[in-house]
């Protein structure tokens, strides 16, 4: 009798054992290790943060690199869990969103890869008009191609990633417009193309990235909100993007201040964006 009553009391008060959560996602594209990356370190601060309430995890990184397309469909059938990209309305019908901006909305910050040899052309351009004469690229099933075309750019476009550059290359478009956390890997990535980023000008448009899970996952969807709400009210996620050394070289290498900067609409917002949340965004300050 003693020994069944020390049994449940020992079954009572011993801590809950939480299952694991294991976080698959696509490959990160980073010039160095790619846990070191800051897509990467940002899944892991939500994750540990939350430990306390949802258990251990672990985060794996598949090998294939998909389209965006095929990535959702991935994220559907269940060989990824999360899913980190640029959000439309489309996207959020597909999957369940986390509302909050991966990047603090650097995704709509966009400056172009151009031929190294043509910065002269781009640096005559004065006013949007004159952009908008010249041809851009973007990916077939990437929300940036309605955005530009929706604000009257000219823009082709083709769902093979390395096609992307090689159009470029072969003088077929004029320039490659990318979000400011991209387009230096990829010049490192292809240093024999004779490509650059263009030096003076700057697309805008709100363009927060988010975390995407299954729309059944809301095991996985609570976790990552209350781990943002939680680095969001401590300050650690303003902390965790002034300094990761991913983002400080980015603001360095884009020199933001210096540019001119042309603002787009998006029509491709849901109306749950939280555009006037300040706390989630990163705006350009001549103080900084």
């Amino acid at each position: 009798m003693k020994i069944t009553l020390l049994l449940i009391l020992s079954t009572l008060l011993s801590p809950v054992l939480l299952a694991m959560d294991i976080i698959t996602m696509r490959p990160i594209t980073y010039s160095g290790d790619p846990r070191e990356s800051y897509k990467y370190q940002l899944v892991d601060l939500l994750l540990k943060t939350t430990q306390d309430k949802y258990g251990p995890y672990e985060i794996h990184l598949t090998k294939a690199v998909n389209s965006q397309k095929r990535d959702i469909k991935e994220i559907n059938s269940g060989n990824i869990n999360i899913f980190i990209s640029m959000t439309s309305k489309a996207r959020e019908e597909a999957m369940m969103a986390i509302p909050y901006p991966v990047f603090k909305g650097l995704y709509g910050y966009r400056v172009f890869l151009i031929k190294a040899s043509e910065q002269a052309k781009f640096s005559k351009i004065k006013t949007i008009q004159q952009l908008k004469k010249l041809k851009a690229i973007q990916g077939t099933h990437w929300p940036d191609l309605n955005i530009l075309k929706s604000n009257g750019f000219h823009v082709e476009d083709t769902s093979h990633h390395n096609s992307l550059y090689k159009m470029l290359e072969f003088g077929r478009v004029d320039y490659f417009p990318r979000g400011i956390h991209e387009p230096w890997s990829e010049l490192k990535a292809r240093p024999d193309m004779g490509l650059a980023v263009e030096k003076n000008l700057m697309l805008y448009y709100p363009a927060p990235g988010y975390i995407f899970v299954h729309k059944s996952n809301t095991h996985l969807a609570a976790r990552f909100k209350e781990g943002f709400e939680r680095i969001i009210s401590s300050g650690e996620f303003d902390r965790f993007f002034n300094q990761h050394p991913q983002i400080v070289e980015m603001k360095q290498q884009a020199n933001l201040k210096n540019r001119r900067l042309f603002k787009l609409s998006n029509p491709l917002l849901s109306n749950d964006t939280p555009i006037h949340d300040e706390r989630l965004w990163f705006q350009i300050n001549p103080n900084k």
